[in-house]
């Protein structure tokens, strides 16, 4: 189906075995690396592993197989993708095939005449270092990992997972809104400053309750000028750490083997493209990139959540975040209610999510 001739709707549909190959695959990774209480490092029984880790698993196969099936459908269609897809509608149900509908929009079909006698002098841009450590800045970013913080309380910059409950303080009987495991990022840009200066201190299994008054331009209109009071209990607190510019990052964020091919890569990419414009697109169409799925969850898929998952109430993983596929903001043509807008302190989208 078709709003235009452009816009283009694409059901996918990934076999079960196909699917529970995967889910074997990424669940045996899991289970050398899983913590849990009780067990040492990677010696938890696959079935304990699967079960405590069910929707980060399912997650991780999802990622992994979306986006593939999704560029070999497109490229069975020829055709040329503008921009990123829009997943949603994913059904993911045991020993059912995984499907999932994306919406994008494709370059027009058109024929250019009368070109090839037109003479144009091209400039080289010059790249300055800046651009290339920004651009190696910014991969630092997406391959940063979330580890658990046990010695210390929640500080600035940390993400504190957290069951909270508010009610509207000028009306008892009104619905309350609420929501389990709810990250904050504590001194965010778009964090509510009331959430991060009484979380700002917290510890595990600590409750706190305070009141939160929001302007009368807050832009969730439920809570505009409405003060209201929030029982939070934490759950985990994690830090970012991001990797340093080095051979390790080059090898895990791309084909490389050292920083210096990398760099000069993204030079290349950079030197490539019109002034002002991203080094993304060029990069991606001759590399071979290895974000193991990040990439697209924060610049694809743009109904995805918790940048780490819920791996926190069970015990941890070590390495990459990982998407648990448990709160879809638009699923199945139904919009469910956000249970971040309360924590953010700026308009709603799907990147801000990630990061209150």
């Amino acid at each position: 189906m078709e709003a235009t001739t452009c816009k283009k709707e694409l059901v996918i549909e990934i076999p079960v075995d196909v699917v529970q190959h995967e889910v074997d695959s990424v669940a045996a990774q899991f289970a050398k690396r899983a913590r849990i209480p009780g067990f040492r490092p990677g010696h938890a029984p696959t079935s304990l592993v699967r079960r405590h880790f069910r929707d980060d698993i399912r997650g991780e196969v999802a990622q992994t197989l979306i986006p593939k099936f999704f560029q070999t459908a497109v490229k069975e269609q020829k055709w040329d993708v503008v921009g990123q897809p829009h997943f949603e509608e994913l059904k993911f149900e045991d020993e059912q095939p995984l499907t999932c509908k994306a919406t994008f929009e494709i370059y027009p079909d058109f024929e250019l005449k009368g070109y090839k006698e037109l003479e144009i002098e091209e400039e080289q841009p010059a790249v300055a270092d800046a651009d290339v450590d920004k651009a190696l800045d910014e991969m630092r970013e997406k391959a940063a990992t979330f580890e658990v913080v046990t010695d210390r309380p929640a500080a600035d910059d940390d993400y504190v997972s957290v069951n909270y409950r508010g009610q509207d303080a000028a009306s008892p009987a009104a619905e309350p809104t609420e929501a389990k495991d709810a990250v904050v990022h504590l001194g965010g840009k778009h964090t509510v400053e009331a959430f991060t200066e009484n979380l700002r201190g917290v510890k595990v299994g600590e409750v706190r309750e305070f009141p939160v008054a929001y302007p009368a331009e807050y832009p969730q209109k439920t809570l505009a000028g409405k003060t209201f009071s929030y029982r939070v209990e934490v759950q985990s607190i994690k830090t970012k750490v991001v990797p340093p510019a080095d051979d390790e990052l080059a090898k895990s964020v791309s084909e490389f083997a050292t920083l210096e091919e990398l760099r000069g890569k993204l030079r290349s990419a950079t030197r490539r493209l019109p002034q002002g414009r991203s080094w993304r697109r060029s990069f991606w169409r001759s590399t071979s990139f290895r974000f193991q799925g990040n990439w697209w969850s924060s610049n694809s898929i743009a109904t995805l959540s918790e940048p780490w998952g819920n791996c926190s109430r069970r015990g941890s993983i070590r390495g990459r975040p990982r998407w648990t596929g448990k709160r879809f903001v638009r699923t199945r043509g139904r919009r469910r209610k956000d249970p971040y807008a309360s924590l953010s302190s700026s308009p709603a989208s799907p990147r801000r999510r990630r990061s209150i």
